[in-house]
């Protein structure tokens, strides 16, 4: 059946327009795909103000049909190696991070001690590098920024450490601070 052939294009981790309950839509990453039920489950990151100029994220989850999802099927974007594509960037001005998303950050990968293993694990695997890894800005660069803001590499941090700092997934390649942030802050 042709009619069936849309559905079939729908896979984990595509990126979809979702419709939310209230009618409004989302752009959300299909995170599994039930082929006999013909449906698909949908994270997607919702932005909530907090009543003091600040935003606040939470990550929703969803259920939807297959043909909801393939009618609605968002352009597949070229890859662009680390090139951001005109239009789509934030001004500098606007990158930025919150204390707490920062504190989070070092919460989740300094003092637990994440960074510090994959550093000893680089180590053990290069016996005499030019430099030893240690737990610095430099593997926050690594180990977090760097998959976290490429699409195609997003999946490789646990899944549990993404939901637990609020990351959505990337729909392009990005800052740390556009993640975080996808509408930018207002700075003084």
């Amino acid at each position: 059946m042709d009619g069936d052939l849309p559905c079939q294009e729908i896979k984990k981790g595509q990126t979809v327009l979702y419709k939310r309950c209230g009618g409004e839509f989302v752009e959300a990453r299909v995170t599994s795909v039930s082929k006999t039920h013909g449906s698909a489950s949908v994270e997607y990151t919702v932005v909530k103000e907090d009543g003091l100029g600040g935003r606040r994220y939470q990550q929703r989850r969803g259920v939807a049909t297959l043909a909801e999802l393939a009618r609605r099927q968002l352009p597949k974007q070229p890859k662009q190696g680390r090139q951001q594509q005109p239009g789509h960037e934030l001004p500098y001005a606007n990158r930025c991070l919150l204390l707490d998303q920062l504190e989070r950050l070092h919460r989740v990968f300094v003092e637990s001690g994440w960074l510090q293993q994959k550093c000893d694990e680089k180590n053990r695997q290069e016996p005499k590098p030019k430099f030893q890894s240690e737990p610095n800005l430099y593997a926050l660069e690594e180990w977090v920024v760097s998959p976290l803001t490429d699409p195609d590499h997003y999946e490789e941090v646990n899944e549990r450490i993404r939901l637990s700092l609020m990351l959505r997934h990337p729909l392009r390649q990005c800052s740390y601070a556009e993640l975080l942030n996808p509408h930018g802050l207002l700075v003084d």
